[in-house]
């Protein structure tokens, strides 16, 4: 499942205002991409396990808590969580347009309702 949804994020995760995107796993192993400087690999994790922790505490008052959003002066994270507790964060700039808003908001939509596909059967 973590191959699938990484190759899922590389595809996906795209929109001109994008700046970094991660995934985080239930085994607290990451997944990262950057598209633009500043966004170092440590950094990323850091915010990306932060980010758990804020859902994990977050759901204890509101159990159907499933997307967030933080506005700084620059740049939005935003982040989905599914059911198996896989994580996705999104960096952007602030400003974004009505298309990125529109995009990102598909990006975290798919994220959440991705079903892995069945294995392929191997015949002889």
């Amino acid at each position: 499942m973590k191959d699938f949804i990484n190759r899922w994020m590389t595809r996906n995760a795209q929109c001109q205002a994008l700046l970094a995107c991660g995934i985080r796993h239930p085994d607290d192993t990451t997944f990262n991409q950057t598209l633009a400087s500043g966004f170092p690999e440590a950094s990323l994790n850091t915010s990306w396990n932060c980010i758990v922790e804020a859902f994990s505490f977050l759901r204890q008052q509101q159990p159907d808590t499933a997307q967030l959003c933080w506005s700084f002066e620059n740049h939005r994270v935003y982040a989905a969580i599914r059911a198996d507790q896989t994580c996705l964060g999104l960096i952007t700039k602030t400003g974004t347009s009505t298309s990125d808003l529109t995009a990102i908001e598909k990006i975290l939509s798919e994220f959440r309702s991705l079903r892995c596909p069945a294995p392929k059967k191997v015949t002889a």
